[in-house]
């Protein structure tokens, strides 16, 4: 995954995960989406197959929540809209 399409994945969630939060609430969500998008970019500086991206529950919740209210989508909708920018890894 390219590193543009990485920072967007991290700006999205962080952007979901503190919105409409303040005060301790919102540094607190700050602090924990930091912490997971600092994962994020870790793991997928070092993921080559889709297999391997699947096998990480962390990596698959982070990047559905990314693309919106996962719990409006259908399943299969929320897997492809996760899996689509991950078709330039070889399966496997």
């Amino acid at each position: 995954m390219s590193e543009s399409l990485v920072d967007d994945y991290a700006a999205y969630y962080k952007q979901n995960k503190i919105r409409y939060l303040e005060g301790d609430e919102l540094t607190e969500a700050i602090d924990a989406a930091d912490q997971e998008i600092t994962y994020f970019r870790e793991q997928m500086a070092t993921i080559t197959t889709a297999s391997e991206f699947l096998a990480d529950g962390r990596l698959v919740s982070l990047c559905s929540r990314r693309r919106g209210s996962i719990l409006m989508m259908s399943r299969r909708t929320r897997w492809k809209r996760c899996l689509l920018p991950m078709a330039q890894l070889k399966s496997g």
